[in-house]
C-alpha cells in the first residue's frame, strides 16, 4: 500500500509540474505603456451629471390677506436651525363667503407628501378636512363655505423642506394669481 500511495503521489507531482510548465512560456508581450507608435483613441469620459442641490429652492409664502382666517408655516430650517413651525389661527369666517385653502410644499425629492388638517376652534375642536399634498411646489387648492373659526396644521412633514397653508378668502385668492 505505501508503494502504490506513494506512486499516485509521484505521478501527481509529476503532472503538476508538467501542467505548470506548460502554463509558462518563455513568450513576452510587450508592455503596453513601453509601446511605439500613435496613442490609442479612448472617447472622451463625460463629466458626471451634477447631484441634485439637497436644498430645494425656496417657497415664497404670500404676506396675510384681510378677512384671512388662518395660516400654518413649517421650515425644517427655522432661525435657531432646527425645524420651525408657526399656526397662527386670524379672522372668524364671514357667512355667504367662499373660502380657498392652499397648501404648499418643498422637498429634495419631489415624491416627498406631506399631510394637513383643517378643524374648527372649538373647544372640542372637530375634523373639517385634510389632504395630502406633493411637494412639488405646486398649489394643493380647495374652495367652500367655512361656517366656524378653524385653524390649519400639518400632522405629517417627514422630508419636507418648507410648507404653508392658508385659508382666504377665494375672491382674493382669485385676484392675488
Amino acid at each position: 500500500m505505501t508503494t502504490r500511495r506513494s506512486r499516485i503521489l509521484t505521478i501527481g507531482a509529476a503532472a503538476l509540474i508538467v501542467l505548470g510548465a506548460a502554463g509558462c512560456t518563455t513568450e513576452t508581450h510587450p508592455d503596453p505603456a513601453s509601446s511605439i507608435g500613435p496613442e490609442p483613441l479612448v472617447p472622451p469620459v463625460a463629466s458626471p451629471a451634477p447631484a441634485p442641490s439637497a436644498t430645494p429652492a425656496p417657497l415664497a409664502v404670500p404676506e396675510a390677506v384681510d378677512r384671512e382666517l388662518a395660516r400654518a408655516v413649517f421650515r425644517a430650517e427655522g432661525p435657531d436651525g432646527g425645524p420651525a413651525s408657526e399656526i397662527v389661527i386670524l379672522d372668524p369666517p364671514v357667512a355667504g363667503v367662499e373660502y380657498t385653502t392652499e397648501v404648499r410644499c418643498t422637498a429634495v425629492d419631489a415624491t416627498t407628501r406631506i399631510a394637513f388638517e383643517v378643524a374648527t376652534t372649538a373647544d372640542e375642536s372637530e375634523f373639517v378636512f385634510g389632504g395630502d399634498v406633493l411637494c412639488d411646489g405646486e398649489p394643493w387648492l380647495m374652495s367652500g363655505p367655512l361656517e366656524e373659526p378653524v385653524y390649519v396644521s400639518f400632522i405629517l412633514l417627514e422630508d419636507a423642506h418648507e410648507a404653508f397653508a392658508r385659508i382666504v378668502p377665494t375672491e382674493d385668492h382669485l385676484s392675488a394669481r
